[in-house]
């Protein structure tokens, strides 16, 4: 049986704009303490949502173990995929939909729709440039944006199609 292999994202600088969401918040929240207590506490909930992410960051993760990708933001997201599974490896970038999801500068979690490609269920620090899109039996599309896109190629045992 082969060795864990662990793979870090890309850098980027989500983590900014989710603090920066965090302070915009918390701003808001002090702003609207004289407005009732129902606006303080949405503005500091939501402040604490975006603190809670931004925590989260450091710990996105990519790992290769027993024959299974664990796609992981923390506490956050955790998405396993069965290597035998994956189909195709592509690099693209991908123009977002005008649909609600969760993309910010530097970072896209979860299922978020795209003009070109539909929906990708994404753990990824690029809303949308250089993505590693991998395509399932089922056709099913996960993003990533490894640091090592090679070394992520060999132990998926794929091969990154799309130019770079």
């Amino acid at each position: 049986m082969a060795a864990d292999v662990a793979f870090r994202p890309r850098r980027s600088l989500g983590w900014a704009w989710l603090l920066m969401f965090a302070v915009v918040s918390g701003g808001v929240s002090a702003g609207l303490a004289a407005g009732g207590w129902r606006l303080w506490a949405l503005a500091a909930l939501l402040a604490g949502f975006g603190l809670l992410y931004a925590a989260a960051f450091p710990a996105m993760r990519y790992v290769v173990a027993d024959g299974v990708l664990t796609m992981s933001y923390g506490p956050l997201l955790r998405c396993h995929l069965p290597l035998s599974e994956i189909r195709s490896v592509t690099r693209a970038d991908l123009r977002p939909a005008a649909r609600p999801s969760f993309r910010l500068p530097g970072l896209a979690l979860y299922r978020a729709a795209y003009a070109d490609t539909g929906t990708v269920l994404m753990c990824a620090t690029s809303a949308g440039r250089g993505v590693l899109l991998l395509r399932t039996r089922d056709g099913d599309l996960f993003g990533i944006t490894p640091a090592d896109e090679t070394g992520v190629a060999v132990a998926l045992g794929q091969v990154v199609r799309g130019r770079r």
